[in-house]
């Protein structure tokens, strides 16, 4: 059964399946001292290299953020799921009846997402489909899980294909001279 009454399960859960409780409001400060507490030597370097968001920071450091607006699981800097730790997985089961029906949904499409993202790494993907806009000059942006699964990378050239109404993008195979 899931969580009916008014109290939504709001806070930060750490690697180590640790919870730390705040409210809604209080996220971004509670960021801020896990991050000033937990990483301060760290953190430290980043307030030098570049501005810092202690949310952001801590996402990519596999902490999971749970608010009112749902469950937002550890990504790498270019927002590609991580792979939540079996401390975490083991708090969620333990405390599955807290959350909302909101909360569980992104905790079902967060899994299935770091399930295409393993898939991606092994190279075993065998479809994958997003939707991207194409902007006022005709340019499409290939996500970047695509475009590692594929072994495409910056000023690498792709051939385009026209077959009926569907467009094929192919990796052009760089040509070795022959002497």
């Amino acid at each position: 059964m899931n969580n009916t009454n008014l109290e939504v399960l709001k806070g930060w859960l750490s690697p180590d399946g640790e919870f730390i409780d705040c409210s809604f409001i209080e996220h971004l400060q509670s960021a801020y001292e896990i991050v000033t507490n937990v990483f301060p030597n760290k953190y430290k370097i980043l307030r030098i290299d570049r501005p810092v968001c202690e949310e952001d920071y801590l996402l990519e450091m596999g902490y999971i953020k749970i608010g009112d607006l749902g469950v937002f699981f550890p990504m790498d800097s270019d927002f590609v799921p991580l792979d939540i730790t079996p401390l975490q997985s083991e708090w969620m089961c333990l405390n599955v009846e807290k959350f909302t029906h909101l909360q569980l949904g992104n905790i079902s499409d967060g899994i299935v997402k770091i399930e295409e993202a393993k898939e991606i790494e092994k190279g075993v993907m065998k479809e994958y489909i997003e939707n991207r806009l194409v902007d006022d000059l005709g340019r499409v942006c290939i996500p970047k899980r695509i475009r590692k699964w594929l072994g495409i990378d910056e000023c690498d050239s792709l051939e385009i294909y026209l077959n009926n109404k569907e467009i094929i993008l192919k990796k052009q195979e760089l040509k070795e001279d022959k002497e």
